[in-house]
């Protein structure tokens, strides 16, 4: 399978999604006013930091250290919350009428509502860091470079991509991709969760080393804002 990905600062190349070109080039509506100004909201009672946000089902949820869950209809006014854990939550996801999480030592809940929680076998005890959804699989990310996927969000089948971190997943254009950590600026590229190839982001001379923080179809981000396409 061959997989290029591109490098670029202002202007996308022509495969570049259109997400890119707006990412990368200066906001002039009233949109970016708004933004300008954000104030300060701290969920209670258990004042736990908080590590990801999802919006769906009509409202957002938090979840966080300490195995909190809150909820919020505007953003603004949050509920006492939840702990239907203790371990970590690191990252909350909205697909198919249902919240995923994950998290710490193999946490995965999912809830239709965002206060009802139920605790999935992950088939791992491996900390998970992200989660994404595509191609009729939910698939889940961690350390040692674990993978967990379903294709319901109840049943779970571990997997591995070598055995570094995976700090994030993203899926588009047919492909899963997570990051190579002892490779600068390179990804692993799958279509079937089960044949990973590496690819390499461009060199921008003068700017070595570099290490992907993210990534999301259309775009992504890196040390010094470089922007990745593919």
């Amino acid at each position: 399978m061959k997989a290029n990905i591109l490098a670029s600062w202002a202007r996308p190349k022509a495969l570049g999604m259109v997400l890119t070109l707006v990412a990368v080039l200066p906001c002039t509506s009233s949109a970016a006013e708004v933004l300008d100004h954000w104030h300060w909201r701290n969920p209670g009672p258990f004042a736990n930091t908080i590590n990801s946000v999802a919006y769906g089902a009509g409202k957002f949820v938090a979840v966080g250290e300490g195995g909190v869950i809150h909820t919020s209809f505007d953003g603004a006014t949050w509920d006492d919350g939840r702990r239907p854990v203790t371990s970590v939550w690191r990252k909350v996801f909205f697909v198919n009428g249902q919240f995923v999480a994950v998290g710490h030592d193999g946490l995965i809940g999912t809830s239709s509502d965002g206060y009802s929680w139920t605790l999935r076998n992950s088939d791992t005890t491996n900390h998970l860091f992200a989660v994404t959804f595509g191609g009729g699989h939910y698939v889940a990310c961690g350390d040692l470079g674990r993978i967990t996927s379903s294709t319901d969000g109840v049943n779970w089948t571990r997997g591995n991509v070598g055995t570094n971190a995976l700090r994030w997943i993203t899926y588009g254009n047919g492909v899963f991709i997570v990051p190579t950590p002892n490779q600068q600026m390179a990804v692993n590229v799958s279509s079937d969760l089960q044949t990973w190839t590496t690819a390499t982001v461009s060199n921008i001379s003068g700017f070595y080393p570099h290490y992907l923080l993210g990534a999301q179809f259309g775009n992504g981000a890196g040390e010094k804002g470089l922007k990745v396409s593919s």
